[in-house]
């Protein structure tokens, strides 16, 4: 019996792969011809529909709206960050502590912030995150990443990668997850080059879903996997048949690093 490669790269095996795995959602704002992209900063509370970028490398302010979540109190303790501090170097991490209401900085300066999670302490006793932790650029004020109250992480179909690596996407989903009769139409976009530009974005799908069918629509292209080269941001965008509409999406695929 052959090997499954997706386990195989799971487990360290497969030198210069992981795996990537992006899902996003739009709980209450994905609206009628509003091309709307699949994270939490397009809910109607902060109605920023189109995700930005920083206007170049900035540190981020890391702070939740509420003092709960705290090094020493009963929500998260911390925020683990993902992202890029240009387009020619692989993604990197840190750990900030949080201070409840007061914001604190991270070490690194960030072209894009593709996901947070939240740590958790001794003190905790809350399920999750009490507050909305966000993360906001320097000089700019733009928010490149939210994790919602209870969520304990960025649910955000927005990924970017350097120059020294390539994408290969595997599949693409979106799903309707409210009861409505109604349909949601999907994209793919790529940039192609980000390094340049913050605003183009190539159509690369669509497809679409109806809930009085089958609520989850999904692309497979394991049989040929699309190649999107770095530098690049892939993101997975929605529009509904109704204004209000509550849409999820995502896509799977893996991270190479380019041979030299």
């Amino acid at each position: 019996m052959g090997k499954d490669y997706g386990m195989q790269v799971a487990l360290g095996q497969e030198t210069g792969v992981s795996n990537v795995t992006k899902f996003g959602r739009c709980s209450d704002n994905v609206d009628s011809n509003v091309q709307t992209d699949l994270w939490s900063g397009a809910n109607a509370a902060y109605g920023v529909v189109i995700y930005v970028l920083p206007t170049a490398a900035r540190i981020h302010s890391i702070v939740s709206t509420s003092t709960a979540d705290d090094d020493g109190s009963t929500g998260a303790y911390s925020v683990t960050v993902f992202g890029l501090t240009d387009w020619d170097t692989p993604e990197v991490s840190e750990t900030v502590t949080l201070d409840g209401t007061n914001a604190q900085n991270t070490t690194n300066s960030y072209v894009i912030i593709n996901r947070m999670f939240c740590n958790f302490g001794a003190n905790t006793t809350a399920a999750s995150n009490v507050g909305v932790i966000t993360a906001t650029a320097a000089t700019d004020g733009t928010v490149s990443a939210y994790i919602l109250a209870g969520e304990g992480q960025t649910t955000q179909a927005i990924f970017g990668w350097p120059s020294t690596q390539s994408l290969y996407v595997t599949s693409a989903y979106v799903t309707i997850d409210r009861a409505v009769a109604n349909t949601a139409n999907a994209k793919i976009l790529f940039n192609a080059n980000p390094d340049v530009q913050r605003f183009g974005f190539l159509e690369k799908d669509v497809w679409a879903a109806n809930s009085t069918g089958t609520t989850h629509s999904m692309k497979d292209y394991k049989k040929h996997p699309r190649k999107f080269s770095g530098p690049g941001i892939l993101k997975v965008t929605a529009n509904g048949g109704a204004n209000n509409m509550d849409v999820a999406g995502g896509f799977n695929g893996y991270l190479v690093t380019n041979q030299t």
